[in-house]
């Protein structure tokens, strides 16, 4: 206990706090959606659009939350069999959120039930014009209310709903609704809610918290493909080297630049220069797990040669790992390896 003893005291937490922090959870430990005031009128108002195959458009925004949120409404409906159609908007021609000309033009495609997955809170003449152009809007939304509430009743918020009193991610407000709209927990929804949750820098407590730990779970035992997909992975074997490259994006997919994070595994020992040729002027850093060398980090020009040297001596434990701001084009090490 000495060990859980210091480790208590150094986050200033309780035993009881701590076994309720650590406990096993499940999806029960996710407040209910109907915690959600008035959310029964939003689900019958989804219900009552599929069953008269009206024309639904889930108008969604363009950060990672926004693109999490919109993709699971849009799954949980096409099980559902509505004509569901969705509208990520761009930043730079539409602007955030739901906007009159957009409402115009949906009108004119003949939809007649708009639903905001992250955005629509302030999107007041948006929803007025909607209203007068006959459409029905559903709010869902996470963002602070700045302004009166817009004119429908159909408004999913997790402060303005009183379903709690931690701010959480729209996507999360997305998933809830489609535990509504199914009557069950998709594991593979609610990992995309548990990314967004932690890509928009929500406040890791209560039902945020929770939702994080169970996403981490689905993703690691049921080898979600189409998230592993998101990162650009791909493998390479070759005789020397087991190569792991990974594009990504930062996790708030809006000010990040494309990396590349290239880990090798050695298969023999002795002596490896790794040469770097890159698109353009960057850091590059170089670690070498098995080796004295440690972490180099070294600026590099643009369409020039770079040359870091190290000396394998364990194939089993040795892993370099490369991390640049663009695409590094070219390894010469043991062999010629092309990424």
């Amino acid at each position: 206990m000495e060990f859980l003893d210091k480790l208590l005291n150094h986050f200033n937490l309780t035993y009881e706090e701590y076994l309720e922090l650590s406990k096993d959870i499940n999806e029960d430990d996710l407040p209910k959606v109907s915690n959600f005031k008035n959310v029964d009128i939003i689900i019958k108002r989804i219900f009552k659009a599929i069953e008269n195959k009206e024309k639904i458009i889930v108008y969604g925004d363009y950060d990672c939350d926004g693109i999490m949120a919109t993709t699971i409404l849009v799954k949980a409906l096409q099980k559902l069999n509505a004509e569901v159609r969705y509208y990520i908007p761009s930043r730079y021609q539409d602007g955030y959120g739901l906007n009159e000309k957009n409402v115009q033009s949906i009108k004119e495609k003949g939809y007649s039930l708009i639903i905001t997955v992250d955005n629509g809170i302030s999107a007041l003449e948006a929803i007025l014009k909607a209203k007068e152009l006959g459409i029905d809007v559903i709010v869902t939304d996470h963002h602070e209310q700045i302004r009166e509430l817009p004119d429908t009743p159909y408004i999913m918020h997790p402060i303005i709903s009183e379903y709690g009193d931690v701010y959480c991610c729209g996507a999360y407000v997305s998933f809830m609704l489609t535990t509504g709209l199914l009557g069950y927990y998709d594991s593979y929804l609610l990992s995309l809610a548990s990314i967004a949750t932690i890509s928009d820098m929500m406040p890791l407590i209560k039902y945020n918290r929770n939702i994080v730990r169970l996403g981490l779970k689905y993703i690691n035992e049921n080898n979600k493909g189409y998230i592993y997909m998101c990162n650009g992975s791909r493998l390479e074997h070759t005789k020397r080297w087991i190569t792991e490259r990974i594009d990504y994006l930062d996790s708030v997919y809006r000010y990040g630049d494309w990396l590349l994070s290239a880990v090798f595994r050695s298969n023999v020992t002795g002596d490896v220069t790794l040469k770097f040729k890159t698109f353009s002027p960057q850091w590059v850093e170089v670690s070498f797990s098995d080796s004295a060398t440690g972490t180099v980090k070294k600026w590099c020009d643009k369409d020039t040669w770079y040359e870091f040297k190290n000396n394998i001596t364990n194939a089993v434990h040795n892993n370099i790992t490369v991390r640049g701001i663009t695409n590094v084009t070219h390894i010469q090490g043991l062999e010629d390896l092309n990424i």
